[in-house]
């Protein structure tokens, strides 16, 4: 099989070089749907990182989402907040606070 290559530019440098059949394969594939579970912050860590009880009791590590940082919403321990996990569920995203 013969591959091609597509160098994407950005402002008109070269930024990677994208093998076309494997880039058609990935887009292929769907987004999986995270799964948003709501949660009780217990403690609070370093950059905006929280450890938090799930309703189901539990506890993952969760950061908080961009948009709420670039909003200045502030999330402090006893907090009920929504949550995004990942697909391993070990980990999450703080999408919303209640």
């Amino acid at each position: 099989m013969i591959s091609k290559w597509r160098t994407l530019l950005y402002q008109g440098k070269p930024l990677i070089q994208v093998d076309l059949f494997f880039s058609n394969l990935l887009r292929e594939v769907p987004n999986q749907q995270k799964e948003k579970l709501n949660a009780t912050v217990i403690e609070a860590l370093p950059d905006t990182t929280f450890k938090v009880q799930l309703e189901d009791g539990r506890e993952v590590l969760a950061y908080l989402a961009g948009k709420m940082r670039m909003n200045y919403i502030k999330v402090m321990i006893g907090d009920r907040v929504a949550v995004e996990l990942s697909p391993d569920g070990l980990r999450g995203r703080i999408v919303y606070r209640y």
